[in-house]
């Protein structure tokens, strides 16, 4: 996990990432000093502010949501990135949807499963159109998770939400993890804001159930998020180990929501 500790060693791990647009003046300089009101003052005079609506945090989630997923489509493709699949002529269950929610983020337990879920490679899936359209990727976060979220965690202070647009990818070795993180850090157009290294041994995994992942806050400049005005939106990339992954169904999924409303979160 080489890569991962020298991209978060490059990153303020603590830092307090958040939503934000620009009020004036263009975006050529690099970021500068923190100034009043927690908005960040830009060589040029630019200006970004937290973003204050949920709304405007949706109506970007949406936008960028097919930008990320094409994004880690192409980062899973070198390195047998997985999704999860549904076995043929299966309709989607409540386990695919506690996996990849696609919005439903239940605060509910879920019901109970049938069978392990399925993880397809996206190097054979993209070949094949009939295996593609099994495959489930990640969906904008779900509004009532959201919210609850910003009452119980952030103090009502929606900038912080860094999670509405997200995905999740899927590896059943380390290495092919490790392989994606040096695809990502290649990528031109990434912007790594936050990692969050769930998988170091020093990490307090009782914290998450047992669960571990990498995960990465970053932001996409692109000409095209430029032209749409969502390159400053912060998304979230989960990196996670199939034998993880496998957790987050059944009763891995119903701990964890009984964990996080004990504690409030």
């Amino acid at each position: 996990m080489r890569t991962v500790q020298r991209l978060s060693a490059g990153t303020n791990n603590s830092a307090d990432v958040r939503q934000r647009f620009r009020v004036s003046g263009d975006d050529s300089g690099p970021v500068g000093m923190t100034g009043a009101g927690g908005a960040i003052l830009i060589a040029t005079g630019a200006k970004l502010v937290p973003v204050k609506s949920l709304d405007q945090i949706y109506a970007q989630a949406q936008g960028m949501h097919f930008v990320l997923l094409y994004k880690v489509r192409q980062w899973a493709s070198g390195c047998h990135g997985c999704f999860a699949f549904l076995p043929e002529n299966k309709k989607r269950n409540k386990m695919m949807s506690t996996m990849y929610p696609d919005g439903s983020d239940s605060d509910k337990p879920t019901e109970k499963a049938t069978s392990k879920p399925m993880f397809l490679e996206w190097s054979h899936a993209k070949m094949d159109a009939a295996l593609a359209e099994r495959l489930r990727f990640g969906g904008v976060k779900g509004v009532d998770r959201a919210i609850e979220k910003v009452l119980r965690s952030y103090n009502k202070d929606v900038s912080r939400l860094v999670d509405v647009c997200r995905q999740m990818v899927i590896f059943r070795e380390v290495q092919h993890l490790n392989q994606c993180l040096e695809a990502l850090e290649r990528d031109e157009h990434v912007v790594v804001e936050r990692i969050k290294n769930r998988m170091d041994p020093s990490y307090d995994a009782s914290l998450t159930v047992g669960y571990r992942d990498v995960m990465v806050n970053l932001r996409i400049v692109s000409a095209e998020s430029r032209y749409l005005g969502l390159d400053m939106h912060v998304c979230e990339v989960q990196l996670v180990l199939q034998r993880f992954a496998e957790l987050r169904h059944d009763e891995g999924h119903d701990r964890y929501i009984r964990l996080r409303n004990a504690r409030g979160e």
